[in-house]
């Protein structure tokens, strides 16, 4: 998406190009493109590409937690749910 990114956002930000225009030639969904066009999209990036997620086995209630954590093995944020992970992703979607 990176090379599509620079190929389309002189255009998309002189409005040549709308976000449905490039979601047909990419085929992604139109809020995928509308968050990687958008001007947040360096920052949500670069936290998403140096987090990863780990699932961990949690005993006490038999139930799989998620932790975000950077690369170089700095605990980020709190432990999560499947479910809290998918949220947060569709609220960074939602919110570009």
């Amino acid at each position: 998406m990176r090379q599509v990114r620079e190929v389309f956002l002189p255009g998309y930000k002189l409005k040549f190009f709308t976000a449905e225009y490039i979601a047909q030639w990419v085929v992604l969904p139109v809020n995928y493109v509308r968050l990687v066009m958008s001007d947040k999209w360096l920052d949500i990036y670069y936290k998403l590409a140096r987090a990863r997620y780990v699932p961990v086995f949690d005993p006490k209630d038999g139930t799989i937690q998620i932790y975000d954590i950077y690369l170089d093995g700095e605990w980020i944020g709190s432990k999560r749910t499947i479910q809290q992970c998918e949220d947060r992703v569709q609220f960074l979607l939602k919110s570009a």
